[in-house]
């Protein structure tokens, strides 16, 4: 019986420790103000290139994926949210490994018990953990789309709002008589934050291959999918005929950007307070009834 509880024990912690990677994977981490003002005002190497000249990471998901897609061909056949990996800078290796990651801690779990259930004296056929490991295995591969979702859309957001204040910046430059395209260079240049870093990179590009800077900047909007920066490149393009219009209709796309924004914080605000209506209302439940209980026992038992 020593034993047992021994291996009980010790297959629990296994089970509590595979739980916590998971919680830890999917918990956003605490960022220092310090950390957070670099991460903005900084071009940092990894989240600031297109994911294909992005160099191979270091951690264990990237040499997973990384390893995967050399050995297994297979690896080719998964969806992958190739927007969301452009705007975050993540290769599609990573985000392989990372599904592979989270698919092998759903195997696992079902295993373990699957092994610690007999020794308590309840006894399995052999499929349930077989098909429990295949189902919570397959079930755990999409955390990570659910991560690569979630992040690509908190990124879409920063995004936005950078470009509500670019949109300004480029009407300023027109006012002051620049031409569109100098307008546009030198209003990316302006902050050092990575949306501005993308769109001058794009503007660059542009100059050095002699393209109009107006498709480049609707094909980062369709590889981002943020429409908001295609319709930037045909305003701009409106320029050559009417620049005094392009002023106003920048004007006013920047406060109907700012807008939207607006009402997306807002919805996000009543969707957090609506979600801390249940934990409330089990709180007061709670509370009631460890209230009521010593007056109601008597009734009970009467």
């Amino acid at each position: 019986m020593m034993a047992y509880g021994q291996l009980t024990i010790l297959a629990g912690g296994v089970v509590g420790l595979g739980l916590a990677l998971i919680i830890w994977t999917l918990a956003p981490a605490r960022t220092s103000l310090k950390d957070f003002v670099a991460h903005i005002q900084t071009a940092d190497a990894v989240s600031r290139r297109p994911a294909r000249q992005q160099a191979p990471t270091e951690d264990l998901q990237g040499r997973l994926g990384l390893w995967l897609e050399r050995r297994v061909p297979a690896t080719r056949l998964i969806h992958v949210p190739t927007s969301d990996l452009e705007l975050l800078g993540y290769p599609r290796y990573r985000f392989v490994g990372e599904k592979a990651a989270f698919g092998v801690i759903g195997l696992l779990l079902p295993t373990v018990l699957g092994v610690v259930l007999p020794m308590v004296g309840v006894q399995l056929p052999f499929v349930v953990p077989l098909a429990g490991s295949l189902l919570c295995g397959f079930a755990a591969t999409f955390l990570a789309d659910y991560n690569a979702r979630d992040d690509a859309a908190k990124a879409r957001l920063t995004f936005k709002h950078a470009l509500s204040a670019y949109i300004d910046l480029v009407a300023v430059a027109l006012s002051t008589g620049s031409m569109t395209h100098q307008a546009a260079m030198e209003a990316a240049q302006v902050s050092n934050a990575w949306p501005f870093r993308m769109i001058a990179q794009e503007l660059s590009e542009a100059t050095l291959s002699g393209k109009d800077p107006w498709d480049n900047l609707d094909e980062l909007g369709n590889r981002l999918n943020i429409p908001d920066l295609g319709d930037l490149a045909d305003t701009m393009r409106l320029s050559a005929q009417d620049s005094a219009a392009v002023y106003t209709t920048l004007i006013a796309r920047s406060a109907n950007l700012r807008d939207q924004l607006q009402t997306a914080a807002l919805e996000a605000a009543n969707v957090a307070t609506e979600r801390m209506t249940a934990p409330s209302a089990a709180l007061l439940i709670s509370l009631f009834a460890l209230v009521a209980f010593p007056f109601l026992l008597p009734l009970i038992g009467g």
